[in-house]
């Protein structure tokens, strides 16, 4: 998504009958922006974005499903982004996380079928972080991390 405006920038993703399938929506921020974010359509059907723009903005949608995928285990960014799907081993990992915004940095991790992995996700909080959290994922797949940010971001996983 990109959007170029100085007001708010609201985008939501409807099923047919009007209901809102992204609990969180798809975004919700001021000003100019550029990311991404993973929402899991679970039912097929004609889906409608609702877009409030203060203005010009642009989306693309996707619906990777990926049979394979690197093993990516470091990831950077600078705003709310979907990472690129990454193939991850079932155990325990670690997963070590800095953020140097001033806003809420939240990390929450995927599985192939966009489902959480974690009961509260990674990582919840305001400003800058740095820290780590060890996760049991649950067996070998693909994932995706869902990250929001409002400035640059590090994840590392061991």
């Amino acid at each position: 998504m990109r959007h170029q405006g100085n007001a708010n920038f609201i985008v939501d993703l409807l099923d047919e009958q009007g209901n809102s399938i992204a609990p969180m929506g798809v975004a919700n921020v001021i000003g100019s922006f550029e990311g991404s974010t993973p929402v899991q359509v679970t039912q097929g059907g004609q889906h409608l974005l609702d877009v409030q723009g203060s203005g010009s903005w642009r989306i693309k949608v996707k619906q990777p499903r990926a049979s394979s995928a690197p093993e990516t285990t470091s990831f950077r960014g600078t705003s709310q982004e979907a990472t690129d799907l990454f193939e991850l081993s079932g155990g325990l990992h670690r997963f070590e996380m800095t953020h140097s915004g001033d806003a809420n940095f939240i990390v929450d991790l995927l599985d192939e079928n966009g489902t959480s992995v974690t009961m509260m996700g990674l990582v919840n909080e305001i400003g800058p972080f740095e820290g780590s959290k060890a996760v049991q994922v649950p067996q070998d797949g693909i994932y995706v991390l869902a990250v929001q940010a409002n400035g640059p971001w590090t994840i590392e996983i061991d």
